[in-house]
């Protein structure tokens, strides 16, 4: 029973000491201080270059994203640690029977997010595109709303945001579908390879 509890204690210390530690909120704070200390050192040139609603976005949403990536970086480290640790277990104690599974399944993991980490990539720079747009013309909106009131362009200004936002909408949509995917194909090989473990390994269990 002791066995049983402080592993799980163990485990339950070291996520709350990771909470303290923080490593994707200091990450994300420091790359927010240096975007924008960066920022404050840009000639007259370069700040014209940079829109408002980029900067925006850049120190809420992509810098948060990068912080994740890295955090998560850190999250497949452990995965990985703990892959080893099940994939050296079943090649001991079933050296014949799963060796193939051990070796397949990796590959193909491989494969499926070579193929599939550009159109990943394409859709956050969509995503980002949209949003900065989005930010954009309510930036413009707020610096010229006199402008706007007093040419009764407050329909037109709707009919922009309206679709501004559907595009970030869309986007957004693609983006969470295109992980679910991922996550499915993931789902889909280990069901796959278990059921086809039990199918090989049934007759021999059946005869003893």
């Amino acid at each position: 029973g002791i066995l049983h509890v402080v592993p799980f204690l163990v485990i339950h210390m070291w996520d709350v000491v990771r909470d303290h530690l923080d490593i994707e909120g200091r990450t994300c704070k420091f790359l927010q201080d240096c975007l924008y200390t960066k920022y404050l050192h840009y000639s007259e040139t370069a700040r014209e270059t940079v829109t408002p609603a980029s900067m925006v976005v850049c120190l809420t949403e992509e810098v948060r994203a990068v912080a994740a990536g890295y955090a998560d970086t850190v999250d497949s480290c452990r995965m990985l640690g703990r892959l080893f640790v099940l994939m050296y277990f079943i090649l001991h104690t079933h050296p014949h029977e799963t060796r193939w599974a051990v070796i397949c399944v990796p590959f193909l993991m491989t494969v499926i997010g070579c193929c599939t980490g550009g159109s990943l990539v394409k859709i956050d720079e969509l995503v980002e595109h949209t949003e900065t747009r989005m930010v954009s013309l309510v930036h413009e909106t707020c610096n010229k709303y006199e402008v706007i009131a007093d040419y009764a362009q407050r329909p037109k200004m709707n009919e922009l945001f309206h679709a501004r936002t559907l595009d970030v909408r869309m986007a957004r949509g693609k983006q969470r579908h295109m992980t679910r995917q991922l996550d499915y194909w993931a789902r889909w090989l280990n069901s796959m390879f278990t059921c086809m473990c039990m199918a090989l390994g049934a007759p021999k269990v059946i005869a003893g």
